[in-house]
């Protein structure tokens, strides 16, 4: 008799797992928003400070003695920031990232940009190797920035892919050294009548062609202060209602 009451409690059990299994199937996006009211994903990231030693690019033809030449941009430096995402697939497969909260007083510095050269038997890349032929174009980048809100949508046309991207953002404050220190910017401000400038660009990929990149629309305001050439002032630079539209790019290899 006991175990006659063990199998039927085993049957019991045993039916009442298939029939709630039998409920269990997959949702799709629009269920679950029906459901939990909320779709796709959200992320709260809070991003530590980054810094970078170098980036280097190296251009891998070589001239009539066998040399070749990089592109090295050192010290790249990138202050704490917290951001909040929402992320959503389309029923057509297109990807949306939407970043929905703004950025005050993130800071962005870069120590160093130059060219170099081996024709004296230095180290391609290597910016500390002193017998590289090097060329600075840009020393001591600091710039105190906000940033707005953004929406990124990655889609395909026909087998290229497409990146639609819209932002916002403030120069502050900034200042930098071009061309080894010979011309020197100690006040950079770039916004639109106090506000944030924003973008439009859409880059395209394409296994054929290349990589596009469209400057749909950027308007703003540029200030350039105590500017020094040769350790001399020479004074400060506006330019005001700057507006870019249609302007292109194609970057391809060769």
């Amino acid at each position: 008799m006991k175990f006659l009451k063990k199998l039927s409690l085993a049957a019991s059990i045993a039916a009442v797992s298939v029939a709630a299994n039998a409920e269990m199937v997959a949702m799709d996006e629009a269920s679950l928003s029906a459901a939990t009211g909320q779709a796709g994903i959200n992320i709260a990231a809070n991003i530590g400070s980054i810094n970078v030693g170098a980036v280097t690019y190296t251009d891998t033809d070589t001239d009539a003695d066998g040399y070749s030449g990089s592109l090295a941009i050192s010290g790249i430096g990138i202050s704490s920031a917290a951001l909040n995402y929402e992320i959503d697939i389309a029923g057509n497969g297109d990807l949306s990232i939407v970043q929905t909260n703004t950025v005050s007083g993130m800071t962005f510095s870069v120590a160093s940009v130059d060219l170099l050269g081996t024709d004296n038997g230095g180290t391609v890349g290597d910016t500390s190797d002193d017998t590289a032929v090097s060329t600075n174009l840009l020393s001591n980048l600091n710039l105190d920035l906000d940033l707005g809100t953004s929406a990124t949508t990655v889609s395909s046309s026909g087998s290229d892919t497409v990146i639609d991207m819209s932002s916002s953002f403030k120069i502050n404050s900034g200042s930098v050294d071009l061309l080894n220190g010979a011309i020197g910017i100690s006040s950079i401000t770039f916004d639109d009548d106090g506000a944030n400038v924003a973008t439009d660009v859409t880059v395209t990929a394409s296994a054929a062609t290349g990589l596009a990149v469209a400057v749909n629309s950027i308007t703003g305001d540029l200030t350039l202060g105590g500017i020094t050439v040769g350790g001399g002032t020479l004074g400060d630079v506006a330019v005001s209602d700057i507006a870019m539209s249609g302007t292109s790019y194609v970057i391809t290899g060769k």
